[in-house]
């Protein structure tokens, strides 16, 4: 296991969702998602400017996304042998992995327990497969193991 690469990877998973999180919250594309009732139930929408935020609040929300994004890194690591593929191709496949555990029983939980539009809850459904999807490509194209590597290099 090459701890470097998994901090890396998921470094770059953590940077990649800070840039690709405001095309799927812009105002102009997906904000309507945000007003869909009961609106009350956000605590930050895409009106909202960035600042409005409390800085404790922005910092939490950086740390736990960062270690969470190093931890996908490291059960992509574990689970590395067991994956079918090769570079991107080994990351959609572990996203797809993911994405049932990581997003599927999470949303129906959600709209289940809380009072909040189905909507909403098919968006970020479909919004969150685009990401697992695009975190392990992320992934995939950057954690190899040594013996892995080789035989990529031996088969262009």
């Amino acid at each position: 296991m090459n701890v470097k690469k998994i901090i890396i990877a998921g470094l770059a998973v953590n940077v990649i969702s800070f840039l690709i999180s405001p095309l799927f919250f812009s105002t102009s594309l997906f904000g309507w998602v945000f007003n869909l009732e009961p609106t009350n139930i956000w605590k930050w929408t895409p009106q909202m400017s960035l600042t409005s935020m409390p800085a404790g609040w922005l910092i939490f929300l950086f740390s736990v996304n960062t270690a969470l994004a190093v931890f996908i890194a490291f059960l992509y690591a574990i689970l590395f042998k067991a994956i079918p593929g090769t570079g991107i191709k080994k990351g959609l496949v572990f996203g797809l992995l993911m994405y049932p555990m990581s997003v599927l029983i999470p949303m129906f939980s959600w709209y289940v327990m809380m009072n909040v539009a189905g909507q909403a809850v098919l968006y970020f459904t479909l919004e969150q497969l685009i990401e697992i999807l695009v975190y392990g490509a992320v992934i995939g194209v950057i954690y190899k193991e040594k013996e892995f590597a080789a035989k990529e290099e031996n088969q262009l």
